[in-house]
């Protein structure tokens, strides 16, 4: 399926909705999608389900779609199997009807709950209900507007990965919008990154996370402890808070970059070559977020276990600095 320059605006300015957006889904996959609110996620997937017409624009090769949104309301009046058997709308039999709707209960783990209604399950057992129900007429694009995003972490990583062996099983497409960046890395083929109605990025997960081509990118994925590097020529290392680094190629012609420096480089140790006030700690249980002002800058540092009695607000610390894992935005 392929979006050519979609072009959608919901106001007169043409700050929402969709703006000379492209797309090409490859049959198989599995596109996530991160954005911040009003960025025109739900509406892509909408235009992706034939529910919203562009303006301008093209759309090629439009896939059979289902969309699953959070607050798909069933029908509560007869049994789970009969729900699932009377949303068939192929011109199957009975007995073929039922057995789908077995398969479905045994791929998403319900088989007991067939014959309950779907008031009387759990809401765990009812996610995975409205997933076989999005399943059953076996669409070629499966399109997922945060429908586990009320769920608790557990539960929704258990109906993502029986989802993921599911579509995949049947070269099934599927575009998925979510606010958790860390599901977004696991479980996508493809990481798209929406910004006002445009994309900011997309690309492989790891491609994308290890070269972010905006701080709206880098934002998103969770980076932070920005500030920017210098250097005299493109042929220099540069020039950091820290000592030298090595871009390898990010910023090749540039003499100034945007550096992240992820919480994890950080060191706190009564050895360590450079020092600090510590003004906030933040316990976050195996590991605490220990915010530490230095040079003008307030640096996010991790500290792994228990908390030393030294760790307090307002006490000065040293800490060591590993640029290995750090990465540069090339946005300036």
């Amino acid at each position: 399926m392929r979006l050519e320059n979609i072009v959608l605006n919901f106001d007169s300015k043409g700050l929402a909705g969709l703006h000379t957006l492209s797309l090409h889904l490859h049959r198989g996959e599995i596109l996530c999608i991160l954005g911040p609110s009003g960025a025109g996620k739900s509406t892509l997937l909408k235009v992706l389900s034939g529910d919203l017409t562009p303006q301008r624009g093209s759309i090629e090769h439009a896939m059979t779609s289902t969309l699953m949104e959070a607050d798909l309301k069933l029908d509560d009046t007869v049994t789970i199997q009969q729900l699932l058997m009377n949303a068939v709308t192929r011109s199957f039999d009975e007995e073929k009807k039922l057995q789908l709707a077995r398969d479905l209960a045994d791929a998403f783990e319900f088989p007991m709950q067939l014959k309950k209604r779907i008031n009387e399950v759990s809401e765990g057992q009812k996610q995975r209900v409205k997933i076989a129900y999005s399943l059953v007429n076996q669409p070629e694009l499966l399109l997922l507007d945060e429908p586990f995003s009320h769920l608790d972490t557990p539960l929704r990583l258990e109906l993502l990965k029986l989802l993921k062996t599911y579509v995949k099983n049947r070269e099934m497409t599927v575009v998925w919008v979510t606010h958790q960046r860390e599901e977004a890395l696991a479980f996508s083929d493809r990481l798209g990154i929406m910004h006002f109605g445009k994309w900011e990025q997309i690309d492989t997960p790891q491609n994308l996370f290890w070269r972010p081509k905006s701080l709206v990118v880098a934002q998103l994925l969770g980076f932070q402890n920005f500030v920017t590097v210098t250097r005299s020529n493109p042929n220099e290392l540069w020039q950091t808070p820290y000592g030298s680094w090595n871009s390898q190629g990010i910023g090749r012609d540039k003499t100034h970059l945007v550096l992240s420096i992820p919480a994890s480089s950080f060191a706190i140790q009564n050895d360590g070559a450079w020092s600090g006030k510590i003004t906030q700690i933040s316990f976050l249980g195996l590991t605490s977020e220990i915010t530490v002002e230095s040079s003008g800058h307030l640096w996010r540092m991790q500290w792994h276990g228990p908390l030393k009695n030294e760790l307090q607000v307002g006490e000065i610390c040293r800490y060591s600095v590993d640029l290995s894992h750090s990465v540069g935005i090339d946005c300036l």
